[in-house]
């Protein structure tokens, strides 16, 4: 049963295949899987983005730039 939903969810979000591996000794393919930390560092970059963005986003609003008169 799982194999089903598996299959209908992957064909609803359009997931390409999985690629054939090339010409050569089949043992000679290899599969890089990005570590748990590195899920961790990401979300802790997008984290820290929010929070600057967030912090920054009042200051631009009620501290417009001056205008100059200059073109």
């Amino acid at each position: 049963m799982f194999d089903r939903i598996r299959t209908w969810a992957l064909g609803v979000l359009r997931v390409p295949p999985e690629p054939t591996p090339p010409f050569g000794a089949p043992g000679s393919v290899r599969v890089f899987r990005a570590g748990r930390n590195y899920l961790n560092l990401r979300l802790i970059r997008w984290g820290l983005g929010q929070f600057v963005g967030a912090s920054l986003s009042p200051h631009r609003l009620f501290n417009p730039p001056a205008h100059t008169g200059r073109n």
